[in-house]
């Protein structure tokens, strides 16, 4: 039976560093896009679970008690993160 070595890749240094921007360039694209497709470079946060999750996780109760601004888009409640920002600071 014949055991097979992996196959090895010698490169330059240049081509090393070439390769190595490519991917760099190519996982920051990656990024990017997930960024844009969570919305999290978004000014607006959707609902008042995720609005609650933006101000660390605070309860229900208190995020009630607080009376943050928000807007209704076709039903669905919307926060706007400077808004938000700027209440808190002005409120508490």
């Amino acid at each position: 039976m014949e055991v097979k070595q992996p196959l090895q890749v010698v490169l330059s240094d240049e081509d090393a560093k070439s390769l190595n921007n490519q991917f760099l360039k190519l996982l920051n694209g990656v990024v990017d896009k997930v960024e844009r497709d969570a919305s999290f470079n978004s000014p607006w946060i959707r609902g008042k679970a995720n609005c609650m999750k933006y101000l660390s996780g605070i309860s229900t109760s208190k995020f009630n008690e607080l009376g943050i601004p928000s807007h209704d888009l076709n039903g669905v409640k919307c926060y706007n993160k400077d808004e938000v920002n700027q209440y808190i600071k002005e409120n508490y």
